[in-house]
């Protein structure tokens, strides 16, 4: 992008080959929300299977993020990225480190967080807002079926 200067970042290998980390300026932001990081890993590491099939996927993974910080996450399908997402939702947990948000563990889903996947079932045509009402949508109305027939 013209006028930002960009930052690359080589982070420590997740799985070969190792993702890159574009930082772009940091969006100005009110003094109480500039203090302390929104997002810190410290010493994450995740591995899926067990024994001999065992597959380490993060390893002893470090990251600040700052409020207003823009990060994207770059890598090779299976480098981790995924895992690496679901991890700051709290949808799994690490084997080992730390997750914070704002300096509180991450120790599940919570409403302060969402994260929308990546699918075939998403519509192409539709915004995100689109999309994720159109699930909500959905689901109300599959309620409203239960519902009814719980009361037949």
């Amino acid at each position: 992008m013209p006028g930002y200067p960009l930052k690359t970042k080589q982070l420590p290998p997740l799985v070969w080959p190792p993702a890159v980390v574009i930082e772009l300026p940091k969006v100005a932001q009110s003094a109480p929300a500039a203090r302390g990081s929104m997002l810190t890993l410290r010493g994450v590491s995740k591995s899926f299977g067990i024994g001999r099939a065992r597959s380490m996927v993060l390893n002893d993974l470090n990251l600040e993020v700052a409020p207003g910080e823009f990060l994207a996450i770059v890598g090779y399908s299976g480098s981790g990225k995924s895992t690496l997402i679901n991890l700051m939702a709290g949808l799994l947990t690490a084997d080992a480190g730390e997750v914070l948000k704002a300096g509180v563990p991450i120790t599940g889903p919570g409403p302060d967080r969402g994260v929308v996947f990546q699918s075939y079932s998403l519509m192409p045509w539709l915004s995100v807002t689109d999309n994720v009402a159109l699930a909500v949508d959905a689901d109300r109305h599959r309620m409203g079926r239960f519902l009814m027939n719980a009361m037949l």
